[in-house]
């Protein structure tokens, strides 16, 4: 934010939609009235040809077949009715030496016969826009030459055209003063309307920089952009709202997790530092510190892991992917260990292949990761069920165990990291395991569920979109 005292009025978004809106409108009526203008003024003086040309066209018919003296007679009595000051007549028989006219007193220094009048020839027409300073406006004349070789020239002034369009200018010009300014404040009220939704979004962001994660987005009605916008901040809110307080989670869990170790490690390493022990106890010691350090590591390198996958660092590469497949030989590897605590391993796979998109050694992860959690938490006698199957497009994965359950309050946070219920306390491990495996399978489009009742066991299913049609899973 500006600490600049005062409103910065003219700097904002608004006032600059406003101002290009009231623009546009004004260059669109403006280029509308150029527009009407250039239109009328030429209908009005092509309604002022049309009516010379009758005029001229009905004289000729007039003196047409009649003696030189009686054409410039009738022409004499035709021309007494137009007013002077408008219009002029000019009638010119050549072998007479006739020339009749109109008063011409209106019309000095108009340049009345045009200058290549001997060259009119018979039947054709000569236009002309002259000015005649003392009328103060243009004229329209026509010249034609009649079949007796005589010479026809009427002429009429625009200056009714002139006042007309100079109405029509007065009449755009007041009009386009009392439209601008209500353009401009319609402008201010659609794009302060429009810009509503942007401000909302300002003000949560302003409060949530003061520390406040739970501030949202109200969604309006500005329209659809706008309401998008509030969506995704909102979402994005959640997100980091969801992040921030798993950070938190995970700093705490980290600093216990990584505290009990490095205790161990240093009463280790002073025990051995005070006593004079034999070659034998020292091996003994620093296999011990070995090992601590090798969970150390082995932990750092999961959390990583899980941070670089949920955050897409690690480009992935998938490829098709026999599940069932993949399954056995999690079967296979494990059947030792099951074998030891008395746990029964039973598969439900179909027989051909299940496959799906993703990474090899990360499909193994999961599956291995799941089936370590069952066995661990099924007590000798208990049974750990692996199946799978598609629907809808997707390859499910389960995998079910009669063991211990898992307390309804902690079921929603088995998938948080570092996350350990009661009943895994006594157990090994970090709590990262099915972190992981959710990050893994979310990043190829995925998703894992749990579901449990306590005393009766857990069943963990892995959705993942299978493969597409003829893709081969490869030989191993």
């Amino acid at each position: 934010m500006s600490s600049k005292p005062g409103p910065r009025f003219f700097r904002t978004a608004t006032f600059r939609l406003a101002l290009r809106h009231a623009g546009l409108f004004a260059l669109l009526s403006l280029a509308t009235f150029v527009l009407v203008y250039v239109t009328l003024r030429a209908n009005l003086v092509r309604r002022v040809d049309v009516e010379l040309r009758e005029d001229v066209h009905e004289m000729e018919g007039k003196i047409r077949g009649a003696a030189p003296a009686q054409r410039a007679e009738i022409f004499r009595g035709d021309i007494d009715a137009p007013d002077a000051g408008k219009e002029f007549r000019v009638l010119i028989v050549p072998g007479a030496g006739i020339h009749v006219t109109s008063d011409l007193g209106a019309w000095r220094g108009a340049p009345i016969l045009p200058h290549d009048v001997e060259t009119i020839g018979p039947r054709r027409e000569a236009w002309r826009t002259l000015y005649a300073p003392d009328l103060e406006s243009q004229a329209r004349a026509l010249a034609i030459r009649t079949s007796e070789g005589d010479l026809i020239e009427y002429g009429t002034s625009l200056a009714d055209n002139e006042e007309l369009l100079g109405v029509v200018r007065r009449i755009f010009v007041l009009g386009w003063i009392a439209t601008i300014v209500p353009g401009l404040l319609l402008g201010w009220f659609m794009a302060r309307r429009a810009m509503a939704g942007v401000d909302r979004v300002t003000e949560t962001a302003v409060k949530i920089g003061r520390s406040d994660l739970t501030q949202r987005v109200p969604v309006g009605r500005e329209g659809e952009e706008i309401e998008n916008l509030a969506r995704a901040v909102n979402e994005m809110l959640d997100r980091i709202h969801l992040l921030v307080r798993e950070l938190k989670d995970v700093s705490t869990n980290i600093a216990h997790d990584l505290k009990s170790p490095i205790s161990r490690i240093r009463a280790t390493a002073e025990s051995a530092g005070r006593s004079n022990s034999s070659p034998a106890l020292d091996e003994a010691t620093a296999g011990s510190i070995i090992d601590e350090c090798d969970r150390l590591v082995a932990m750092i390198d999961t959390i990583l892991e899980i941070a670089a996958t949920d955050a897409r660092v690690t480009p992935l590469c998938p490829s098709p992917v026999d599940l069932a497949m993949v399954a056995r030989d999690a079967v296979d590897l494990f059947h030792p260990v099951a074998e030891d605590k008395g746990v029964h391993l039973k598969l439900d796979l179909p027989k051909e292949p299940l496959v799906v998109r993703g990474d090899l050694s990360r499909v193994q992860r999961v599956v291995a990761n799941l089936l370590d959690n069952a066995i661990k938490y099924t007590g000798p006698g208990g049974t750990v069920t692996i199946s799978a199957r598609v629907t809808s497009g997707q390859a499910s994965l389960s995998i079910a165990d009669s063991g211990t359950g898992i307390a309804p309050d902690a079921l929603p946070r088995v998938f948080e990291r570092f996350y350990r219920g009661d009943q895994s306390r006594s157990t090994p491990g970090h709590g990262l395991g099915l972190s992981l495996a959710r990050a893994i399978v979310r990043a190829y489009g995925g998703e894992i569920e749990a579901t449990s009742h306590a005393g009766r066991g857990s069943v963990f299913t892995v959705h993942w979109p299978s493969g597409s049609h003829g893709e081969s899973p490869p030989q191993t």
